[in-house]
């Protein structure tokens, strides 16, 4: 079961803060979003954990 983070995303927002999604297809938040990477997690995390500088 996945929990929605529509409060989170609304909560960042009202904070001033950007807020970024990857997802597959339409999300609640999706008029909240700065930028919506549309992949799934296991393709696009590791990635920016490398742009990050993480290993």
């Amino acid at each position: 079961m996945a929990w929605s983070a529509f409060r989170l995303c609304k909560a960042m927002v009202e904070q001033g803060k950007p807020v970024i999604a990857i997802n597959h297809g339409k999300t609640r938040a999706e008029e909240l979003l700065e930028m919506k990477i549309e992949a799934s997690c296991e393709q696009v995390l590791p990635w920016i954990a490398e742009q990050l500088g993480a290993r």
